[in-house]
């Protein structure tokens, strides 16, 4: 593999894991596409998955108390049952059918989200407001919920 493509694969890995952490989605979402457009599709979708799993660690220790597992149970086991039936269908999908299968995804996930009703813009990019109405930064270590920020990537905040 070239150094170009390595330099690319990480530019891409760099702008997925992005995206993971502020919508809290889409690693495989940006990285499958554009990773798509150097390599065949099956890798792509191997490399994701190998290279986003980690990341999912860190983060799942972070919001690990925000996490009502009476509600996230089910959608547990639904996500490892489906585990089997995606694998052997990757195995077995053509990479053509595979590549239009990743673009239909990726368009149908971001026409959903655009035309979503639900969609509430907020203003706590950067500011978050404490219950006195003052804003604190994140960086004074407040996470997304307005609680001080705990575990390994804090001092991310």
């Amino acid at each position: 593999m070239s150094l170009d493509i390595l330099a690319a694969a990480f530019g891409v890995a760099f702008l997925a894991a992005a995206c993971q952490s502020l919508t809290a989605f889409g690693f495989a979402l940006v990285m499958v596409p554009l990773l798509s457009l150097a390599w065949e599709a099956k890798p792509a979708v191997v490399t994701s998955t190998f290279v986003g799993t980690p990341p999912l660690i860190l983060l799942l220790y972070e919001v690990r108390s925000s996490v009502e597992a009476s509600r996230v149970a089910p959608m547990l086991l639904g996500s490892f049952l489906g585990i089997a039936p995606g694998v052997l269908l990757l195995d077995r999908i053509d990479p053509a059918a595979l590549k239009v299968l990743v673009a239909s995804v990726v368009i149908v996930a971001a026409l959903s989200l655009f035309f979503s009703p639900h969609i509430r813009l907020r203003q706590q990019h950067l500011l978050l407001s404490q219950p006195d109405g003052l804003p604190q930064r994140r960086s004074e270590g407040i996470d997304q919920h307005g609680r001080p920020a705990r575990g390994p990537l804090r001092h991310l905040l």
